[in-house]
């Protein structure tokens, strides 16, 4: 199993057979050996020009990096169990970022957080229910149709914590739906007559339950950076450099803030939204400089950036945000070495909601990220989904958000809701994210999907709770083990409401229809 690169942002699992045969660049491989031991290799990113990769080379495993560096350093872990090879090898993988020294950038020390900093309504950013406005109001955003779909799902019985006011509130030049445009200015545009302070104290004087609101932006403020002669132009240094539009195959020269100029930038846009009643952000397009034609472009712009991201982040928001498109290695490696709550990582591909083939892949790609993902110090968001789907799909989704750990967002359209599902979502929120036991399946192999993860109640008492998908287009019945601690103890499905006990043996028969779903919750002896 290895972790691949499936688009220029994300990154997603690849599954093979006894040799190593990859066509894609791979982050992370995880091997299971014909003696049984489990073989983990990791390349540790050493500088922003260099992204280290896993490829095929004559039937060899092989290191490549795009430019820049005088040697990679590669992690190699050999153990009996997959999940402590994961969790030694990642370990070490961060102590070598960590003692990377000048060859590695790293968040500036001024902006260590620490761990005694006390962070309020902690769980209703990382682990609460929040409404998205993307896929369900999409390019026609205004501020009349957000109102709008607030009040519907209120009056559904779906009270949300967090709002996300997605792509297309921003003053845009050149823009074209989801894809290209430049930012001209930190005010939203003419479809938000009160602007974003107007929509924001709106929100929250009609509705006291939303906690939190973010708004969406590209790292480089819009797709292709900043509207040359706009008045964020007259206020900053700006440079240009060359990028080629992977769609056309262009080469076009955008316009960005000056890495010089970035830390300003940032404190400014931040200060505006954070006057504006905004307390988070959801920061797009992260792999954009990654992206650009010359290494000496990526080096100057990529820390620069993400330094100034987060210092202005940690400042007005306590650092409240998203990081999306953002499934680069030396990304991955920053945050790696970062002590602070409230960081969220998309954590793969967006959800299409109108093509119903892509529902189960976008599970399994989760399901496997979270090998890498959480095991750092960060929240996964495994995307928006709506509760409105079919019901097969709409609680196939729902009970893949509780084993994520993370923020569950929904992308309603007005009246099409489901508040059973919010309800569900809420009950069997988990502590940490589940665990994906079976890392060496995969999806086309007739197998189930089985993750697990640890809940606790009002009183502090602990289950384990087994998220079990049948993600193929045939029926599976199957046995599956579980932890040694629930032996003997009782076990209840949440579908069906069936209890019974655990087998000495440790193993509980599932039968599940294509797309189906169980969460099994268990006790654990001393609970």
């Amino acid at each position: 199993m290895a972790i691949v690169k499936i688009a220029l942002p994300w990154m997603g699992p690849l599954h093979g057979g006894k040799n190593w045969d990859c066509d894609k660049d791979a982050m992370i491989f995880l091997g299971l050996r014909e003696d049984g031991r489990v073989i983990l290799v990791l390349p540790v990113p050493q500088t922003a020009g260099s992204t280290p990769y896993l490829i095929s080379r004559d039937g060899e495993m092989v290191v490549s990096r795009s430019e820049g560096g005088d040697s990679i350093d590669v992690v190699l872990a050999i153990g009996n169990e997959s999940q402590a090879v994961l969790d030694e090898g990642i370990k070490l993988y961060k102590d070598l970022v960590r003692k990377g020294g000048n060859t590695l950038p790293t968040i500036d020390k001024a902006v260590d957080l620490g761990v005694a900093r006390v962070y309020k309504e902690r769980d209703d950013w990382e682990r609460g229910v929040g409404y998205c406005t993307w896929n369900s109001l999409g390019a026609s955003l205004s501020h009349q149709k957000i109102m709008d779909v607030l009040e519907s799902l209120v009056k559904n019985d779906i009270k949300v914590t967090n709002v996300i006011i997605d792509d297309n509130w921003q003053t845009l030049d050149n823009a074209r739906y989801t894809s290209s445009g430049t930012m001209s200015r930190f005010e939203a545009n003419n479809n938000f007559p009160s602007g974003l302070s107007g929509l924001a104290s709106e929100i929250r004087q009609k509705y006291p339950h939303i906690k939190h609101i973010a708004v969406w932006h590209a790292l480089l403020g819009y797709w292709d950076g900043i509207t040359p002669d706009s008045e964020l132009a007259q206020e900053y240094k700006t440079i240009e450099c060359p990028w080629k539009d992977n769609v056309t195959g262009e080469i076009r020269n955008l316009t960005f803030i000056h890495p010089e100029d970035v830390e300003r930038f940032f404190d400014d846009f931040y200060s505006f939204l954070s006057q504006s009643g905004i307390d988070s952000v959801k920061v797009d397009v992260q792999s954009r400089i990654d992206e650009l034609q010359n290494a000496s472009d990526k080096n100057a712009l990529l820390m620069p950036y993400q330094n100034a991201l987060f210092k202005a982040a940690n400042k007005y928001f306590d650092t409240r945000i998203i990081y999306c498109m953002s499934h680069i290695p030396i990304i991955l490696s920053m945050l790696s070495t970062v002590d602070a709550p409230n960081i969220v990582l998309r954590s793969s591909d967006d959800f299409y909601p109108s093509v119903p083939a892509t529902h189960t892949n976008h599970i399994f790609s989760n399901a496997h990220n979270t090998h890498l993902f959480s095991r750092l110090p960060v929240v996964q968001d495994w995307d928006m989904f709506s509760t409105g789907l079919s019901p097969k799909y709409s609680s196939l989704h729902a009970a893949a958000r509780v084993l994520s750990g993370g923020p569950k967002f929904i992308t309603d359209t007005p009246g099409a809701h489901n508040a059973d599902i919010v309800k569900m979502m809420l009950e069997m929120g988990l502590e940490k994210p589940a665990v994906n036991i079976y890392p060496f399946r995969g999806k086309d192999e007739g197998r189930l999907l089985v993750m697990q993860g640890l809940r606790r109640d009002a009183k502090g008492l602990g289950t384990i709770v087994c998220g079990v998908f049948n993600l193929g287009d045939k029926s599976v019945g199957e046995i599956i083990a579980v932890p040694v601690q629930c032996m003997g103890q009782k076990v209840s499905s949440y579908r069906s409401g069936q209890m019974g006990t655990v087998g000495e043996g440790g193993m509980i028969y599932v039968e599940l229809e294509e797309a189906g779903w169980d969460l099994l919750v268990m006790e654990t002896e001393g609970s």
